[in-house]
């Protein structure tokens, strides 16, 4: 029993630190603009997305820390990781060849972007959001959208990523430098759950001019959620809640979007 237990943490462990849930947070928010596109979300793209962000993210989390020849065995696993996965990227780019090159382009600039826009703390937000909103309802989209609803369903998105960001940022400003401003450090965060809820009221009102009942009931359910871990949001508590509770809301949407019929 107790090897089993530590063999379940280790794999929770390396689960996290190897950015797998906040890849699979992002491929959940792919499934969700699919049903609001009214398409179907496809394994193949849904790797591909995954597979992206977690090469991504752990390439702006630890840098030159992953390459360095003198790593940990966890390093070395998590180096392992991304190689394969980023095969596996290249294979589904390759296989998934009608979506337009200058987008990919687009994309990964837009990840190359970051650590210099991250000096400009108070952009952090909006610049995630509309990265991941790119991807996944964008380069998500397998086939051709009406743009206006194409871009109806961005900002829904937009918006949502935005607000579920704010619990990050809140944590994160007891440890950032102040030199940042992040929009916690600027507005203080009083005013940045403020923001959060009001950004909680537009994500309800955008999904319901989009016309859909069984999404709006999923969108009031999740933005209740995310308003209330805006709510509970501290700078000093456990990481756990944001790393882990936070991150897992786009999960908890994709289920109750296709639970309540989508």
């Amino acid at each position: 029993m107790q090897i089993l237990k530590r063999a379940l943490h280790i794999l929770a462990h390396f689960y996290m630190v190897a950015s797998l849930h906040t890849g699979l947070a992002v491929v959940a928010l792919y499934v969700v603009a699919q049903a609001h596109l009214g398409q179907s979300w496809t394994v193949e793209r849904a790797v591909h997305i995954g597979a992206g962000t977690v090469i991504a993210y752990n390439g702006l989390r630890y840098g030159a820390l992953l390459w360095r020849k003198k790593s940990s065995p966890l390093f070395w696993t998590i180096r392992a990781l991304m190689l394969v996965l980023l095969l596996l990227w290249g294979v589904m780019v390759y296989r998934q060849n009608n979506t337009p090159i200058l987008n990919w382009i687009l994309g990964m600039a837009a990840v190359a972007l970051y650590p210099w826009l991250r000096r400009w703390g108070v952009l952090k937000i909006f610049w995630v959001s509309g990265v991941v909103t790119f991807t996944t309802v964008f380069l998500g989209s397998s086939v051709p959208v009406e743009q206006t609803r194409l871009h109806a369903v961005a900002w829904i998105h937009f918006v949502y990523i935005c607000a579920m960001m704010l619990p990050f940022e809140i944590y994160d400003s007891a440890h950032d430098p102040a030199e940042l401003r992040t929009l916690p450090q600027r507005i203080g965060i009083p005013w940045t759950k403020r923001f959060g809820y009001f950004l909680g009221v537009v994500f309800v009102v955008l999904v319901f001019l989009n016309h859909d009942l069984h999404k709006l009931w999923a969108a009031i359910s999740i933005a209740v959620l995310t308003v209330g871990a805006i709510y509970k949001t501290q700078p000093h508590q456990s990481k756990t809640f944001t790393a882990f509770w936070v991150e897992a809301l786009p999960m908890v949407w994709a289920g109750l979007v296709y639970g309540f019929g989508g």
